[in-house]
């Protein structure tokens, strides 16, 4: 069994860019890679079906607990 990952980490291994992992999701809507940066980042939490996606895709590498987020106010990741 392989370790856990981050979603970045996820991406980057597999030569995604943000546009890619998000297009391979099913993001949609007016920038999707932004969106998936978001995620990345912690700014936002995606979408329960979206988690689960990328659990698959990634062999259960990423784990839901690996999108949650502890943001500092005024802290950038």
């Amino acid at each position: 069994m392989h370790g856990q990952i981050t979603p970045r980490q996820w991406r980057l291994n597999a030569k995604l860019s943000l546009c890619a992992a998000a297009g391979l999701v099913g993001v949609t809507g007016r920038n999707p890679a932004r969106t998936w940066q978001r995620w990345e980042r912690g700014d936002t939490n995606p979408p329960v079906k979206i988690v689960a996606k990328v659990e698959e895709l990634s062999q259960g590498r990423v784990k839901a607990a690996d999108w949650v987020f502890i943001k500092k106010p005024g802290t950038r990741h």
